[in-house]
């Protein structure tokens, strides 16, 4: 029984994973579709959006120390 109750425990966390994951996924897909079509996007802002997924908090010290996060993504997350 107790042993049942573990693998159930551990299917629910894996598939909560994986739901995660595939929003997270289809999120950068659907903002990296919003920023390429975006007329004027810089190969700079291309570059910043594809290290989001890995940093989504980006603290800038060159502009008063600005802070800068992926809302979209951390919402998911949260």
């Amino acid at each position: 029984m107790a042993q049942q109750k573990i693998l159930e425990g551990v299917s629910e966390v894996a598939d909560d994973a994986s739901r995660t994951a595939r929003a997270l996924f289809a999120q950068v897909a659907d903002d990296r579709k919003t920023l390429l079509s975006t007329p004027g996007a810089t190969v700079t802002a291309i570059q910043l959006f594809e290290r989001l997924p890995e940093h989504p908090v980006i603290m800038s010290d060159r502009k008063r120390d600005r802070l800068y996060c992926y809302a979209n993504y951390l919402r998911i997350l949260d």
